[in-house]
């Protein structure tokens, strides 16, 4: 039998929120999106979305990671197999 997850997406959604707070000093974090992630999420640059310049920026990243780091081989190399990562 499946279970649903809302519950622990909700139980999650509690727990990090009391450690925000608890973190914080009892400052609770605002409740609106703050004016540079509404121009990452909305905003627009040479007519082309800015979300989509993030994403190009943390794909670079990401790919130069996984084939200039030892960390990056050796997880590209762990979805090639057991024994090739061992190799």
């Amino acid at each position: 039998m499946r279970r649903k997850c809302g519950s622990k997406t909700l139980g999650i959604n509690a727990v990090v929120l009391g450690l925000s707070i608890f973190i914080t000093g009892g400052f609770a974090p605002p409740g609106t999106a703050s004016p540079l992630m509404r121009s990452l999420a909305v905003g627009r640059t040479f007519g082309l979305p800015n979300a989509l310049f993030v994403w190009i920026g943390i794909s670079l990243v990401a790919a130069f990671l996984l084939k200039r780091s030892y960390v990056g081989r050796a997880l590209i190399s762990i979805g090639n197999g057991e024994r090739t990562a061992y190799l």
